[in-house]
């Protein structure tokens, strides 16, 4: 999913749903990956980026946790293929890895 959206159940929620539903007879989970790049770099030099992304991020959050799913918002841009990801970047990856798994 991408941040820049605003979460709708009729939308987002319907594709958490069919995603899980699917997976767990194959896999047993989901992680709901929320990627930020698009809506950073559309904010990009605004005073309130960090007010908004934070903001946006507890909606993502909340929707995510109003279904008993994990989530793990990162700015896939910091996670290229090839690439060292930063520090951060990977703590959140790890740390959503790890509450899905403990779900």
């Amino acid at each position: 999913m991408s941040l820049a959206a605003t979460p709708e159940s009729e939308n987002h929620g319907a594709m958490i749903e069919i995603v899980r539903k699917a997976l767990a007879r194959q896999v047993g989970g989901l992680l709901l990956v929320i990627d930020q790049s698009a809506y950073a770099a559309r904010l990009d030099g605004d005073p309130t980026l960090a007010n908004r992304l934070a903001e946006r991020t507890r909606t993502w959050r909340d929707f995510a946790a109003a279904r008993n799913q994990p989530a793990c918002i990162v700015d896939l841009t910091r996670l290229r293929l090839g690439d060292t990801p930063d520090d951060a970047a990977r703590k959140d990856v790890r740390e959503a890895l790890h509450r899905s798994a403990n779900a």
